[in-house]
Formats: C-alpha cells, sequence, structure tokens
C-alpha cells in the first residue's frame, strides 16, 4: 500500500508528565485498483500523553484525526481515533530487562466516508459508528534498545473490526 512518514515532537516533559505531538501523512504508492493503498495522501495529527499514576505504573494515551485528501468522495472519510492503555511493570528478569504488563483500549469513530460490504454491496454509510476493542498485553525490554511486545485486543461494539485483534512487535531504537 501507502507509504506512511512523519515528525513527533514532545511539548511537555517532566517526571509526572509527558505531553507531544505528532503528525503522520499517508502516501499513495500501490495500486489502489487492486487494493493496495487507498490512492490518496491522508494527513493524521495527534496529540500524546503519558502520565506516570505510580512508582512502575503509567497510563499513556493518543488521541487523533485522520484526514483523507482528495480521495474518491464516495468511500473516503474522516476518522477520529483514540488508544489508551495502562502499563505495569510485572518484575524484572535482570537489572535492564523489565517485563511490563499493558492493557489498552481503542476506539475509531467514522465521521462520514462509506464502504463496501461484502453481503449489502458498495457504498454503506459509515459515518456515525464506533467500533470499540479492549485487550492485555505483555512487552519484554532486552534493553534500553530493544524491545519485544504481544497483544491482543477484543471487540466490544458491533460492528466491529474482528472478534479478536492480535498483534506482535519488534522495536530496536537507534
Amino acid at each position: 500500500g501507502d507509504i506512511k512518514f512523519g515528525a513527533k515532537s514532545v511539548i511537555f516533559d517532566c517526571e509526572l508528565l509527558q505531553i507531544g505531538t505528532q503528525c503522520l501523512v499517508y502516501a499513495p504508492s500501490g495500486n489502489a485498483n487492486t487494493g493496495l493503498g487507498t490512492g490518496h495522501f491522508s494527513l493524521e495529527p495527534s496529540l500524546l500523553l503519558g502520565l506516570r499514576v505510580a512508582s512502575q505504573t503509567y497510563v499513556q494515551g493518543q488521541v487523533s484525526e485522520w484526514i483523507p485528501l482528495s480521495g474518491d468522495p464516495n468511500y473516503a472519510g474522516a476518522v477520529l481515533h483514540t488508544h489508551f492503555a495502562v502499563n505495569h511493570e510485572l518484575c524484572r528478569l535482570h537489572e535492564d530487562c523489565p517485563l511490563i504488563g499493558t492493557f489498552g483500549a481503542n476506539t475509531w469513530t467514522f465521521q462520514d466516508g462509506s464502504y463496501t460490504d461484502p453481503i449489502l454491496g458498495a457504498n454503506q454509510k459509515a459515518a456515525g459508528f464506533t467500533y470499540c476493542t479492549v485487550g492485555p498485553g505483555v512487552r519484554l525490554f532486552i534493553c534500553d534498545k530493544i524491545d519485544f511486545g504481544f497483544g491482543v485486543q477484543f471487540a466490544v461494539t458491533n460492528p466491529h473490526f474482528a472478534n479478536q485483534l492480535f498483534s506482535s512487535e519488534f522495536r530496536w531504537r537507534f
């Protein structure tokens, strides 16, 4: 599909609270007629928040607006999405190797646009629907540069993307 790039900046940073912004740009790179991308540019500004609620417990959040630019007027529509997580250090396998337990909630609110349903057909109204998922996860830090994570999210609304969403992640910071 599409190529995603962006910038992130910290606005406020102290031991208790971090506030930041992020702006992503999606550029079409695949053939949208074959399902490889959206076929248009999109912007995604975000507000980011990190709050330390205890010595080993944090709350993190993100509020974003996905804004399609020059997309198909019958389908392209804005999406407000939020992501919140509570993270707690469960144990340390080594001094620099914490195991973090997480619990997260995500929402996607479709503000306009349409979609194609495999049964009902084209131009199904998307506006007014909110999808919500919640679920646990774990993340193991190998050092300050490398970590692995796994999580599962369960749908709590109908309609929804899927009953369960599984994710695994490898991060390498340099």
